[in-house]
């Protein structure tokens, strides 16, 4: 049984829809009370059948979602709405409410369903009081019915439409609750149709087609407009097998499977690599790539180990690239390895393995490589048997070429049963020869791994060029037979004949150190037979102390005549040519002597004239050395002249500056003093006037006191000094009256005017002048002053001043022409100066 609060909502007669309860059962708790109500009333949720709404007893609408129940927490809600028939036109909402957790979705989904199929549309009250009974198994539902929802899901559906028949709605959205995750679950409102298209802000909705019957009304038709499925992205994109394991979901789900250990997985997509992973064992070819990056462990089962084969066999390269980058746990490197080995080996012309050559190639895959048959192979005979495996169609080039991979496996290249691992290259043996100056291990271990060692020694020779005579014999010393040796000399003497630097000085001196470069009798005549044939194609005669050796080695021969044959004709026919030689030799030698006593004769004419050439070359030195220290002489003593007449003038220059300088000074001075002069003479007119005002106003005051007294005051006569206005009479003196007073103040004018002038008086002078002058002036004839005698001498204004003529007229074209000749004199000096430099 699943414990659940039972809620439902009717139509009452005068109240309208509201809550009903059984009267003979306990009242529901609140907060499931006030959760019903919510969903009642809210746009989104199960409302009150609408009244236009049809009969739909036989369909009623069944409902599952997640609510919140207040201070319960979140609970499993299954609704179901009717209206009509023995219901009525009101309608019904009844709610199951189950604790999310505890009960699993699926399970009040069928066990809700199946109460109402017992209660004949409606869950019978019972279920308030005794909760639900377990739903039978789950029944079989069609995979066209489970597939097209679960991708929906996956893909990100708002609206996603259940494509079942109505009887197989409620069976189908049990199988999809079964295998779901509960957070996918949560998420949406899972219904057999929807009533109405839900109003305002709403979960996603996963819900079936209305009944085919009772489609003909706008509530079905609009709910079916609003299911048409907006665009969504798919959340199984880069999980490898998702579309497999979308086709297992499909299949557990329609069997009526369950998978409760997904439960907690939050969204479709972890879903489906979970099963990806778990459950799709199998994998095909183009998820190998994928897996390994996973390190999904489904690589490493048998069953999958031919689709690995043939993923590795399709792009060898790939797997390469992996192994190289370390990108994989090593027991994947292994198995992906392994992979590599069985196909190289199967193909060993494509080279699959990319057995490296060196290091500096391909680093990466070098250590990787080496690290993986290591492993593989932890013994050296293991690993000696696995290289024989992968080079065992290779030539000796690729072996050679592998050389430094060997030697990174540990493996011995001086082991002389790993001969055929380490192949020695003609280059190899003559580079040997070359810093060695003979043959040594290394050529040793080429000649035992021939199949003929005359031609391997050929090979070498031909890589090394001319030889020295002795390391030719040398080079001979491991073949066996005198055959062998002939042979490779005769080709040693044929690329000597070909060569221009072959024999170095001659071929007799080559021959010869040859022939004692070795104690052997056969190969002595082989070296003077074969020897004789290249002094006919070198057109050269052999030596005496050659001779000599031909006719030791003859004399040991057990048969000269025959092996001697060809040397002794060389010898005849070397005779011949010496005395022919000798006869031009001796016409040549007089040739030479005439040739020489006419270059003597020659080089004493030349030498003679030669002496004659450096006598006047001497003579024609000495003159020049003479004439250049004379015009040295001479310039010196011009220079110097120039230099006094600059001086001279330079000093004229000067004492005439100095004099004009004095003279423009002294006329300073004088405008100088006439400027002060004139200074004094307006300061003392400016006194004079005031000191007349001042006599004016102290005769007013007296005569004004004197008459308070009674007295008169005298008129005096004006003072001589005083300004007296053109056209003016000379006022005449009063006469005296009898009794009278008479004060005489006619001194007062002349005190005042012999007074110092007021400080105020100083600004007569010019600009930036300050007089100096002593006052009163100094007497300069008879007493009077300076002043006195200046006015006394034709009584000058201030202009008639300014108009007298100075004593320097020309004062400026005077300073204009001293300055002109200090620039003269500058410049003749400069060029004075110059001159005697240059020269």
């Amino acid at each position: 049984m699943i414990a659940v609060a039972f809620v439902q909502w009717g139509g009452h007669a005068g109240r309208g829809f509201t809550p009903v309860r059984e009267g003979s059962l306990a009242e529901v708790e609140r907060p499931f009370r006030d959760a019903a109500h919510a969903l009642v009333h809210h746009p989104s949720g199960v409302q009150q059948p609408p009244a236009k709404l049809g009969d739909i007893a036989a369909h009623p609408a069944l409902g599952l979602r997640r609510v919140d129940v207040p201070d319960l927490g979140a609970h499993w809600c299954f609704s179901v709405q009717v209206k009509g028939g023995r219901i009525g036109r009101t309608g019904v909402c009844q709610f199951l409410f189950a604790p999310v957790g505890p009960v699993a979705p699926a399970d009040l989904w069928a066990s809700g369903t199946a109460a109402v199929v017992a209660g004949e549309g409606l869950i019978p009250w019972s279920v308030a009081q005794d909760g639900l009974p377990e739903a039978v198994g789950p029944a079989r539902v069609p995979s066209d019915a489970i597939e097209p929802v679960l991708r929906a899901l996956a893909a990100g559906q708002e609206r996603v439409r259940l494509p079942a028949a109505v009887g197989e709605v409620p069976a189908a959205i049990a199988a999809l609750l079964r295998v779901l995750p509960e957070p996918v679950v949560l998420n949406r409102v899972w219904s057999t149709y929807l009533v109405e298209v839900p109003m305002g802000r709403s979960h996603p909705h996963v819900t079936g087609d209305w009944p085919e019957h009772l489609r003909d009304n706008d509530f079905a038709r609009e709910v079916h407009s609003w299911l048409t499925p907006t665009a969504a992205v798919a959340t199984w994109h880069g999980i490898d097998s998702a579309e497999r394991a979308m086709d297992l979901l499909v299949d557990v789900a329609a069997g009526g499977g369950a998978m409760p250990e997904y439960r907690d997985l939050p969204n479709m997509g972890d879903l489906l690599a979970a099963v990806a992973h778990d459950k799709v064992v199998l994998l095909r070819q183009d998820e190998i790539a994928g897996a390994l990056d996973a390190a999904d462990e489904r690589v490493l089962r048998p069953e999958n180990s031919a689709v690995l084969a043939a993923w590795v066999e399709s792009t060898p390269d790939g797997a390469i690239d992996r192994l190289s980058g370390r990108s994989v746990p090593a027991p994947f490197e292994d198995v992906v390895f392994e992979r590599l080995l069985e196909l190289h080996e199967a193909k060993p012309q494509a080279q699959v393995l990319r057995i490296p050559g060196s290091r500096d190639a391909d680093p990466d895959w070098f250590d990787a490589s080496v690290t993986l048959v290591l492993r593989r192979c932890p013994t050296e005979e293991d690993r000696v048997n696995l290289v024989r495996d992968l080079v065992d169609h290779a030539g000796v080039p690729e072996r050679v070429r592998q050389r430094a991979w060997f030697l990174a496996l540990g493996l011995d290249e001086l082991d002389p049963a790993l001969a055929d691992l380490f192949p020695i290259t003609p280059e190899q043996v003559a580079e040997e020869v070359r810093v060695t100056g003979g043959l040594g291990p290394l050529a040793g271990r080429y000649l035992l791994a021939a199949d003929d060692r005359a031609e391997g020694l050929l090979t070498v020779l031909a890589l090394l060029g001319p030889q020295e005579p002795a390391r030719a014999i040398d080079l001979l010393r491991p073949l066996e037979t005198a055959t062998e040796q002939r042979h490779v000399l005769r080709a040693v003497l044929e690329r000597h004949e070909a060569t221009p630097e072959g024999f170095g000085d001659s071929v007799s001196t080559w021959l010869l150190t040859a022939w004692q470069a070795t104690e052997s009798q056969e190969l002595r005549e082989s070296v003077l037979v074969l020897g004789s044939h290249a002094l006919r194609k070198q057109g050269e005669s052999p030596s005496l102390d050659l001779s000599l050796a031909a006719v030791r080695t003859a004399a040991a021969s057990q048969e000269p005549a025959k092996s001697f044959a060809g040397f002794t004709t060389v010898l005849a026919t070397a005779t011949t040519r010496l005395r022919e030689l000798d006869d031009a030799r001796i016409v040549e030698l007089a040739e030479e002597q005439q040739k020489v006593r006419l270059l003597d004769a020659e080089l004493k004419t030349e030498r003679a004239q030669t002496t004659a050439r450096v006598r006047e070359v001497k003579e024609l030195e000495t003159r020049l050395v003479k004439e250049k220290k004379a015009s040295e002489n001479q310039r010196a003593a011009a220079v110097e002249a120039e230099q006094r007449r600059g001086k001279r003038a330079v000093d004229t220059v000067r004492s005439r500056a100095a004099a004009l300088a004095k003279t423009v000074e002294d006329r300073h001075r004088d405008e100088v003093h006439d400027a002060r002069t004139q200074a004094r003479i307006d300061a003392t007119a400016k006194y004079d006037a005031k000191l007349s005002a001042m006599r004016g106003q102290v005769e007013a005051e007296f005569a004004t006191k004197l008459a308070r007294l009674g007295l008169a005051f005298p008129a005096t006569a004006p003072d001589a000094d005083s300004p007296q206005a053109p056209g003016a009479e000379t006022p005449q003196a009063p006469r005296k009256k009898r009794g009278a007073i008479k004060l005489d103040l006619s001194g007062f004018g002349r005190m005042f005017r012999r007074a110092k002038p007021a400080a105020d008086e100083e600004d007569a002078l010019p600009a930036g002048r300050v007089d100096d002058t002593p006052w009163p002036p100094e007497p300069t004839r008879a007493g009077q002053t300076s002043v006195e005698q200046t006015e006394d001498e034709g009584h000058m204004t201030a202009d008639e001043y300014r108009a007298k003529p100075t004593r320097f007229p020309h004062a400026k074209v005077i300073g204009a022409l001293v300055a002109a000749l200090l620039v003269l004199g500058a410049v003749i000096y400069l060029v004075v100066f110059l001159t005697s430099t240059f020269h």
